[in-house]
């Protein structure tokens, strides 16, 4: 099996925008959600929180990042069944109007720039007024299909009063990946699996 992965590698930021975070709660807690997540946005902190759901829930957000260099946004829907819970969710950043400048370690000097013959990188820089060769954009989405279910049991030790409630949701997602940067695409796929254990602490400590 390694063996037949060994292709499937990933370069170091590969989907490194989905580290931002969902939610002005989870942001706000400094993305500390994964034990008590129970919110539509569970499919990003911990999948097991969306069997908490009990009704139809749509879910989205938009943020202005870095002084409007770029813009985060998701959507996504979270609908219950019989004994699950299923969610699909969107997510994309967007950095638009990035500018577009040759590899300047390539640049063969001397060279004519307009009128002038020019000698060196800065000389380049100076007779072009450092303008770039154009625009492009880098787009990066992230669509996450989850899949979450409770389970709950009582724990009985054989103690007189002691037996316990315990909840034991699980859930999963599927995520597909794609990069847009100037032109060039690129895509992957990628699973999460998470729990959670809940069970009341007065009938433990009773």
């Amino acid at each position: 099996c390694l063996f037949l992965m060994s292709p499937a590698r990933a370069e170091k930021y590969a989907g490194e925008f989905l580290e931002i975070g969902i939610g002005g709660r989870g942001e706000a807690m400094g993305g500390a959600m994964t034990a008590h997540t129970e919110d539509p946005l569970s499919y990003y902190w911990n999948p097991a929180g969306m069997a908490y759901i009990s009704t139809l829930n749509l879910s989205g957000m938009y943020a202005d990042l870095w002084n409007g260099l770029a813009n985060y946004s998701a959507v996504g829907i979270t609908m219950p069944l019989t004994g699950a819970v299923l969610g699909a969710n969107w997510v994309r950043l967007g950095v638009p109007d990035i500018q577009r400048h040759p590899d300047y370690d390539l640049l063969q000097f001397p060279m004519v720039v307009g009128d002038d013959t020019v000698h060196s990188v800065q000389e380049y820089l100076l007779a072009r007024g450092a303008a770039p060769q154009g625009m492009f954009t880098d787009n990066e989405s992230a669509i996450f299909l989850t899949f979450a279910k409770q389970n709950a049991f009582t724990l009985d030790l054989g103690w007189s009063y002691f037996q316990v409630p315990i909840e034991l949701p699980i859930g999963a997602n599927v995520k597909i990946i794609n990069q847009n940067l100037g032109g060039t695409t690129g895509s992957g796929i990628g699973a999460d699996f998470g729990f959670q254990i809940r069970f009341p602490l007065s009938d433990v400590f009773l």
